[in-house]
């Protein structure tokens, strides 16, 4: 299974365009590539608001809080899996 996306919002200001996604996490998907967003380059992000199950292992929770950029900024990587419905904004292009 994989993560589920939907996009809420999507605008370009400053030259650069602007995503914002609710994500759905299953149990073992850890990164979003930038194409799946509809962007080649991901340069920030911007917000994320974390919606958690209160049934979910308290280590899971801090980790999936941290979000990072892949070293070729192609994608987007969670520390963990657990489950939860995030809602994110990137910027790139």
């Amino acid at each position: 299974m994989a993560l589920t996306i939907t996009e809420r919002m999507r605008m370009t200001a400053g030259g650069k365009a602007w995503r914002t996604y609710e994500i759905v996490h299953d149990s073992s998907t850890l990164t979003l590539t930038a194409g799946s967003m509809d962007l080649d380059y991901i340069e920030a992000i911007i917000g994320v608001n974390t919606n958690m199950s209160m049934v979910a292992v308290a280590s899971n929770l801090l980790d999936m809080m941290h979000i990072s950029i892949a070293a070729d900024n192609s994608a987007l990587c969670w520390a963990s899996s657990a489950v939860c419905t995030q809602m994110v904004t990137v910027v790139g292009w």
